[in-house]
């Protein structure tokens, strides 16, 4: 029910309201003001149709003189205070709210209508009923039709709700700043159009960039600048380029800077309401853990003192090289090396010099042959060299007699000259042969070389056999077992 007030807005000529907006017909009025949209298209009473209005609103309105009296004040406005609207009319502030809250509300008032300038505000009142509300207030002058300033019109808006989202997402957005900036990774988010939302200090600092690259600024001058430190920028721009073909995928990848860190990359989606509005990244250094694994599986598959391919290694080569050979129909070649003098230099010279003795050899076969062939050192004396594509007999055979000149040049010792002398036996496979049959041929070829004389380099023919030894048939057992795991 409309309330009566007491009001000069009826006072206004009818120029002041009749406006063709005030004409047309809501579907959504309060229910004051039915009577008046429902009523003839020129409205009759147009006072009314403004008090039905201002009743109808949940937000507090209220009108001033001059002399900061109220003579206006709507449904809302009266509830908010608790005071009969009927009340307010002919009051000032000082009346209502006492002499120190009225002091503040008069200053303002008279700004408004020394200035005639609107003043919008947040308010917090103390009184009772209302502490702890926060209101949105905006104040204007209140003009007559001839522009003079007769006083103050003044609404505002109960935020107090709206106020503590707010807080709640302050707090909420704290507590993910000091996430963010905890983390041990290097973060940073950009937007589905490729700005830069948000990154955290520890992006900056392995980046070692400066936070004006990225305040602001678009991913493709950040992936500029990331470019520039990384060794390898045509696999990441690979890798970006798959990204916005998909948009929706996750992706990692490991990228080694040319300062030698090595960064795990992690990146997604960053979802909102079932879609992709842009994209999370993540940057962690695991150089460190990089180089202990690396360090564990080099020490798995190779020898500690020549640092050559062990026996393992050796093997896994040789299957994948009689596959390969099998497809291109190019021949796999296989040396088998024994060195002979080894024993001669640990009983006269030591250990130490035997040792040393093996590290030079490993070094002189290694100059011999081409970067991807391999050289294995598969037990004491005993050492491997695989040649894959290698070509006809003739090729591998020359690359024996390489070997065998290489090692026949002296070297100094416990300050004596020695000279490595080694058997070789060379086998030729097609892909047809298992690794351990192969391995078996050059061992048999090695064998008849030794028995010949040593340093001489012997290929394998049907019908030779090697030695048979507790040691050799240790060895071949050991093909057949890494054959089987294979």
């Amino acid at each position: 029910m409309t309330r009566p007030i007491k009001t000069n807005i009826a006072s206004q000529p009818d120029s002041d309201i009749d406006s063709p907006r005030l004409k047309t017909r809501y579907r959504h009025v309060p229910p004051g003001a039915k009577q008046y949209i429902d009523g003839p298209a020129e409205f009759p009473n147009p006072a009314g149709l403004l008090s039905a209005i201002l009743e109808g609103t949940t937000d507090p309105i209220y009108v001033k003189d001059r002399d900061g009296r109220y003579t206006v004040v709507n449904e809302a406005c009266s509830r908010y205070i608790g005071i009969l609207s009927a009340d307010f009319v002919g009051k000032t502030d000082a009346e209502i709210f006492g002499a120190e809250t009225a002091r503040a509300i008069e200053a303002e008032d008279r700004h408004v209508i020394e200035s005639g300038q609107t003043v919008t505000s947040e308010k917090r009142p103390t009184h009772a009923g209302l502490a702890g509300h926060v209101f949105l207030a905006t104040k204007m002058p209140y003009r007559e039709a001839s522009g003079q300033i007769v006083g103050v019109i003044g609404i505002a808006r109960d935020i107090t709700s709206l106020k503590r989202e707010e807080a709640k997402l302050s707090d909420t957005v704290s507590l993910l700043m000091s996430t963010l900036e905890a983390t041990a990774d290097g973060l940073v988010v950009v937007s589905k159009r490729g700005k830069i939302v948000t990154f955290n200090q520890k992006f900056v600092d392995m980046w070692e960039a400066t936070p004006d690259l990225l305040a602001g600024q678009t991913m493709a001058s950040l992936l500029d600048f990331i470019l520039s430190k990384i060794k390898h920028p045509q696999r990441c721009i690979d890798h970006m380029n798959l990204l916005k073909m998909y948009p929706e995928t996750t992706d990692e990848e490991n990228i080694e800077l040319k300062d030698g860190r090595i960064f795990q990359r992690f990146t997604q989606p960053q979802w909102l309401g079932g879609k992709p509005v842009g994209r999370v990244w993540s940057f962690r250094d695991v150089t460190e853990q990089v180089r202990v694994e690396e360090r564990l599986i080099f020490k798995a598959f190779h020898d500690a003192l020549t640092r050559l391919p062990n026996r393992a290694l050796f093997f896994d080569r040789l299957d994948r090289a009689l596959v390969h050979a099998r497809r291109s129909r190019l021949p796999v070649a296989v040396l088998f090396l024994d060195l002979d003098n080894l024993k001669a230099v640990n009983d006269n010279l030591g250990h130490v010099s035997g040792d040393e003795l093996l590290r030079e050899l490993a070094m002189r076969v290694r100059s011999c042959v081409r970067e991807g062939d391999t050289v294995a050192r598969l037990s004491g004396d005993e050492f491997t060299v695989l040649l894959e594509e290698a070509g006809d007999i003739d090729s591998a055979q020359h690359v024996a007699g390489r070997i065998i000149e290489e090692l026949r040049k002296p070297l100094i010792l416990a300050g004596q000259s020695v000279c490595p002398i080694a058997s070789i036996g060379l086998a030729i496979g097609n892909g047809e042969e298992s690794a351990d049959e192969l391995l078996w041929r050059a061992d048999a070829a090695m064998y008849h070389s030794k028995s010949h004389g040593a340093g001489e380099c012997v290929l394998y023919k049907p019908g030779m056999s090697p030695r048979r030894t507790a040691h050799h048939d240790q060895l071949m057992k050991g093909a057949s077992d890494q054959q089987q795991s294979g």
